[in-house]
C-alpha cells in the first residue's frame, strides 16, 4: 500500500492507497466527505482573530477522521512575527496532546528551534517534519531527536541514503508527480525495491497513528 502522509488533493483512499488530505481552518471539503485528513493553523496563515482560530481548531481535532495536527510551526521567511508564530505552533502542540494525535511540521530554517522545544515540552505524540529536503547532518539532528521526517518529491539523495528507514514517511504535497512515482524515486536512491520502501512507511505509519490501516479506508 502507498501511504501519503501529505497531500493537498482531497481524493478518498482505497485498498491501494492512503491519503491524509491537509486542511485548513476555512475548508471544510473533508468533513463533509470524512474522508481523513489532518488540520491546522499553517504560520503562513495566522488570523488576526487566532484565539478564535485555536478554539474552532480544537473542536474540529476530536473528529474522527482528523488524523493528525497540523501543519504548522515556524518558518523564519514568512513575515509573520517568529514569536506569534512560536505562540500558535505551542498552542498546537497541545491540542495534538490532548487529543493524542501526531503532530505535522512546517519547518524553514528552524531546525534548531523545533528540537529544542521539543526537548523542552518533551511531548508524547510523535512530531513530524513534512517535506524534509535538508542535509544528512540535521536528518541526524532531527531523527535523534525522535521526529519523523516525510519525504517528498525534491530531496538531498545523500540524506535518502543515510537516514534510518523507521524514521521516514512520504508525501506528495503539492507534487504533480503520482505518490508511486516519489516512492519509485526513493526507493531507487535508497538502491532499494520499492516494495520493501512500501512495507517499512506502513510499518513506521501503523506505529505512529496507532491504527489498524483497513479500518479507516
Amino acid at each position: 500500500m502507498y501511504i501519503n502522509i501529505h497531500t493537498h488533493a482531497n481524493k478518498e483512499s482505497n485498498e491501494n492507497h492512503l491519503r491524509i488530505y491537509n486542511m485548513q481552518l476555512s475548508d471544510t471539503t473533508a468533513l463533509e466527505n470524512n474522508c481523513i485528513a489532518s488540520i491546522g493553523i499553517h504560520p503562513w496563515h495566522i488570523p488576526q482573530n487566532y484565539e478564535q482560530a485555536i478554539e474552532k481548531l480544537k473542536t474540529i481535532a476530536q473528529k474522527e477522521n482528523i488524523l493528525a495536527i497540523g501543519e504548522c510551526g515556524i518558518d523564519k521567511l514568512c513575515e509573520t512575527p517568529i514569536e506569534l508564530q512560536i505562540k500558535l505552533f505551542k498552542a498546537q502542540i497541545e491540542i495534538s496532546e490532548v487529543e493524542k494525535k501526531p503532530l505535522i511540521i512546517h519547518c524553514v530554517k528552524s531546525y534548531n528551534e523545533i528540537v529544542e522545544l521539543k526537548n523542552k515540552i518533551r511531548p508524547t505524540q510523535t512530531w513530524i517534519i513534512h517535506g524534509f529536503r535538508g542535509k544528512p547532518q540535521t536528518a541526524t539532528m532531527l531523527t535523534g531527536a525522535g521526529i519523523i521526517l516525510s519525504i517528498g518529491e525534491k530531496y538531498n539523495p545523500e540524506t535518502i541514503k543515510n537516514i534510518p528507514i523507521n524514521k521516514i514517511l512520504i508525501e506528495s504535497d503539492e507534487s504533480t508527480l503520482s505518490i508511486e512515482e516519489i516512492y519509485q524515486n526513493i526507493a531507487q536512491t535508497r538502491g532499494i525495491e520499492v516494495a520493501e520502501l512500501e512495507n517499512e512507511v506502513e510499518k513506521t505509519y501503523k506505529s505512529i497513528f496507532k491504527q489498524n490501516i483497513t479500518t479507516i479506508i
